[in-house]
Order: C-alpha cells, then structure tokens, then sequence
C-alpha cells in the first residue's frame, strides 16, 4: 500500500529537456539609394540643377530656351514637386527670378512669356503659406500684375483664382486690400465688358 500511495517518478522525455537554438535575426540594412527620404533628397537636388541650368542658359542669348518650357516647368513644380521635396524653399530662387526675367520682358513677348509671371507667383504663394517663406514684395508684384492686358491672358482664370486666395488671406492687412479693390475697380473700366462683370464679381466676394 505504502508503495502504491509513494508518487510515480516519470522518466522526462528527452524533447522536453532539449531546447532548440535560436537563431539570430540579420539584420537588413537598406541602401541608402532605396530610402524614400534620400530617394526625395536627390529628386529635390537633380530638380534644382536642371532649373540652374534652364535659367543659366535662358540669360544667354545663343541658347534661349523656348518660352513654352518655362511655362510647363512653372506649372508643373507646384502641383507635382514642391510637396515632394524635404526642404522647398530652394525653388524660391528660380520662381523670383523667373518672375523678374519674365516682367522685363512682358512687353515685348505678349504672348507666352505674360503668364510666366503669374504662374511664378503661384508657386511662390504655395512657399509662403505652407513653407514659411518670407517674402515681403509678394503683394508689391501682384499688384504690379493687375493690368489690363492681363485680363485677356491665356492663365486668366487660375490667376484671378490666385489673387482672390490671397485677398482673403487673414494676414493682409485691410488697407493693401482697399488698394487692390480700387485697382481693380479702375481696370474694369477699360477692359471688355465680360472682365468686367468677372471684376464685379470679384470685388463682390471680398
């Protein structure tokens, strides 16, 4: 009886006293080339040396580059680059002195090279409300745009749409915005009656 009630020693498997060993975990080491933020680096940094070389050879006269390539790169950078690039702020320099080349030459090619200053504008609208760029003269050469040729320009509409974005901007002191209003009001006398009725309308949103 006293053997029957002793407890029963079991023999341990030998699965349970064998451990199997662990097996380290490599650790995968990504290129460089393969990260999204270098892959963004060097997106940002190629666009900035074609946009170095477009404006280097826009300056000389035996390779000018054609108006219609400034165009596309002014209204692709905004919609396709400036969200994708780690620090934007870099094209500030190509969309003010775009701005600048484009003004002086306004008067003489009507045609293309009159919206490159709109649209250079439009980028730079995109860097001071979303990316914190300073620039003081931003509501200077928007001013200096409201002419009435522009009323009759190819870009009319999203221009028109720019300027009412800024106009409602909180940070625009009401006295700039009495100006354009009354800048406004005078070209509507001297352009068709259709931008007139635009302009009405325009002023009648502020």
């Amino acid at each position: 009886d006293d053997d029957q009630d002793a407890p029963t020693k079991r023999k341990a498997s030998p699965t349970a006293t064998t451990t199997t060993p662990r097996t380290k975990k490599r650790r995968v080491t990504v290129p460089a080339v393969l990260r999204a933020k270098m892959h963004q680096t060097l997106l940002g940094d190629a666009w900035l040396s074609a946009l170095t070389l477009l404006l280097s050879t826009s300056s000389s006269s035996s390779t000018a580059v054609s108006p219609a390539i400034h165009t596309a790169v002014l209204t692709f950078l905004p919609e396709h680059v400036i969200s994708t690039m780690p620090n934007p702020i870099r094209l500030a320099d190509y969309f003010t002195s775009t701005f600048h080349a484009s003004s002086t030459t306004a008067n003489v090619n009507t045609s293309t090279s009159s919206i490159h200053p709109m649209l250079a504008l439009n980028g730079l609208f995109l860097l001071i409300t979303q990316h914190g760029l300073e620039y003081p003269d931003f509501y200077a050469r928007l001013y200096d745009l409201l002419t009435p040729r522009v009323f009759s320009a190819k870009r009319r509409t999203a221009f028109f749409r720019l300027l009412l974005k800024c106009l409602k901007s909180p940070l625009i002191p009401s006295y700039v915005e009495a100006a354009f209003i009354k800048r406004l009001l005078r070209r509507a006398l001297v352009i068709p009656p259709g931008g007139c009725l635009f302009v009405l309308g325009l002023v009648g949103n502020l």
